[in-house]
């Protein structure tokens, strides 16, 4: 708080203003109190290893629809595909959108797309390369932000 009151353009709003833009941003998501920045590591190491997990288990068809920050020491939530895209891109997998479709295949599950299951492989595979456009533009950016991927 006493860095957004240091800013000019903040200031003339005044401390009840912020406060409550703040906590409206936070419950919609868009906005996470961070952690101080010692023990920062060490939180990201054990994030990174729950996350790990967490991808992991989402690929045998588990559902834990959570990430967690240790920039924050708190979850952010992932749907399923986003937690398979992250275990893709952990593993280097050269072809992403497929990665999905068989971790998916596997756990005998298929994608909705506008309440309509996706039945073929290719409907299935475009559907996730759709995913994966929105992923990089709004999703990834967060979890960089946050140290999860």
């Amino acid at each position: 708080m006493r860095e957004l009151l240091g800013q000019p353009e903040l200031a003339k709003l005044g401390f009840p203003e912020i406060r409550q833009g703040l906590v409206i941003l936070t419950g919609q998501g868009t906005c996470h109190p961070c952690l101080p920045k010692a023990g920062e590591a060490e939180r990201r190491a054990h994030a990174a290893h729950f996350n790990a997990a967490v991808a992991g288990r989402s690929q045998d068809g588990e559902n834990v629809p959570y990430f967690a920050s240790g920039v924050t020491g708190g979850g952010l939530k992932a749907d399923r595909v986003s937690q398979l895209i992250c275990l893709a891109r952990q593993q280097k997998a050269k072809d992403v959108p497929d990665f999905v479709y068989r971790s998916l295949e596997q756990a005998g599950q298929r994608l909705l797309k506008e309440n309509k299951t996706l039945e073929t492989r290719e409907e299935t595979v475009a559907g996730i390369a759709d995913t994966i456009l929105r992923y990089n533009e709004t999703f990834a950016p967060v979890l960089a932000n946050l140290g999860i991927q």
